[in-house]
């Protein structure tokens, strides 16, 4: 496996992070656009929350969100 941005391969036998990237297209599915389908594809995994950000056009960095950060009390 290897970053989608920088080309690096991960570490076989050790601990490593992986940054992955999921997308999802909500498009309607009938001509009044009451109901949606929801499509989720998968858009590689990165070394580094820099090459993930690398990758990403400014466009794109709005839905990115830290989900494994400091908790707050």
């Amino acid at each position: 496996m290897r970053c989608k941005q920088c080309g690096e391969g991960f570490p076989k036998g050790q601990a490593y992070n992986i940054w992955e990237l999921k997308r999802q297209e909500v498009t309607p599915a009938d001509a009044q656009g009451l109901t949606s389908n929801f499509n989720t594809e998968d858009a590689g995994v990165f070394c580094s929350r820099e090459c993930l950000s690398n990758y990403l056009k400014s466009g794109n960095k709005s839905g990115v969100f830290d989900l494994g950060g400091a908790r707050r009390t």
